[in-house]
């Protein structure tokens, strides 16, 4: 049951990965999908290491977000969608590191804590 309420951790992860594929090669990629085996450790320095991820993730998707939509003005293309789509990963992402202060999760994740 718990995997369900880290499934948009997971989906935020697992989309920030495919960005990263398809701009900065495999092995990047593959670091950042890897971090999800943290997920299983249950401390409460985990949780806040994502929020800190899931931050400075969706800092990234706003500047890929003004330089896609900027190469796109230039070349005279369509941009609208593309800033709408980008702007809805944002927010999710954002959203994301906010879902983590739930009480469900945070007790999830201080079970094992001595804290």
């Amino acid at each position: 049951m718990m995997a369900l309420r880290l499934l948009p951790v997971i989906i935020a992860d697992l989309i920030f990965a495919a960005h990263f594929i398809r701009f900065y090669g495999i092995y990047p990629a593959l670091l950042i999908v890897l971090l999800l085996g943290t997920l299983l450790v249950r401390k409460n320095v985990v949780r806040i290491g994502w929020q800190i991820f899931l931050f400075i993730a969706s800092l990234i998707w706003v500047q890929i977000s003004f330089q896609l939509v900027q190469t796109r003005i230039v070349l005279e293309m369509p941009w609208t969608r593309l800033a709408i789509i980008m702007a809805a990963v944002t927010l999710f992402t954002l959203l994301t590191a906010l879902w983590l202060e739930t009480p469900r999760l945070k007790a999830y994740f201080k079970k094992a804590s001595p804290e």
